[in-house]
């Protein structure tokens, strides 16, 4: 500042921090330049030194929310609402369909994940050189007066698939797949009891190289299977993939 000046902001505007003579210079926090541009924006307001500068809400100051269980709602320092994952532990979504259980974000996608753990297919290799594959279906007990079931068959995996990927391992709905190999099996799921003696509905299949797999099997010595299980719990459908392996 030059002397005798109160303020210097570097013009000769009047309607800002600092008029034109230098010498007036309005008091802290006094709105000036453009008002608010959204609730995180709280206007320009003036500086102790007669500055005129943006005055955003403090990062974190809450904010409208968007509508979604898994995203906190506030304000990011720089004037914007932001709306980035969070709610960790929150209750997301209630079970609608029969395979569906209570749902939780995860504090770190925006997404609340469906949470089918209601309904299960735990496929079991063969032992040795058996060629019986078993797959173990439940199903939460919920559905009253409605069918409930679990079917299973076999394909065999693209080339290569067990070398990249463990026997028991979840294939994606990409994965190659050539010929069926094994017979198909379903069966009506039976009342029970499972973890803590709580009831559910379950089923023991069986499944069983059919003539291609066979002959596959003895010619190549090792045959890569990707078993398809579908759970059909009252209006709940399941699938599950899983790569098993025969050797002979």
């Amino acid at each position: 500042m030059d002397p005798g000046e109160a303020c210097d902001d570097g013009n000769q505007r009047d309607n800002d921090c600092c008029i034109s003579d230098c010498k007036v210079v309005l008091r802290r926090g006094t709105l000036c330049g453009e008002q608010a541009l959204g609730e995180c924006d709280g206007g320009d307001s003036c500086n102790s030194d007669g500055h005129c500068l943006p005055n955003p809400k403090p990062l974190g100051t809450e904010c409208s929310d968007d509508g979604q269980p898994c995203t906190a709602d506030h304000c990011d320092g720089a004037g914007n609402c932001s709306h980035p994952p969070g709610n960790a532990g929150a209750s997301c979504h209630e079970p609608i369909e029969p395979c569906e259980v209570e749902s939780f974000c995860d504090g770190e996608s925006p997404d609340c994940e469906i949470d089918t753990s209601g309904c299960e297919g735990e496929v079991v290799p063969p032992e040795g050189k058996k060629k019986t594959i078993e797959v173990d279906c439940t199903a939460q007990d919920s559905v009253q007066g409605q069918a409930s079931n679990c079917s299973a068959v076999g394909f065999q995996a693209a080339a290569g698939a067990a070398g990249a990927i463990a026997t028991g391992a979840v294939l994606g709905p990409d994965a190659g797949e050539g010929p069926q190999v094994t017979k198909r099996a379903a069966r009506k799921l039976k009342r029970g009891f499972g973890a803590q003696g709580l009831p559910v509905r379950k089923r023991t299949l069986r499944l069983q190289l059919n003539r291609a797999g066979r002959k596959i099997l003895n010619a190549q010595r090792v045959l890569d299977v990707s078993v398809h299980v579908e759970i059909r719990h009252g209006t709940s459908v399941k699938t599950i993939k899983r790569l098993i392996q025969f050797r002979r």
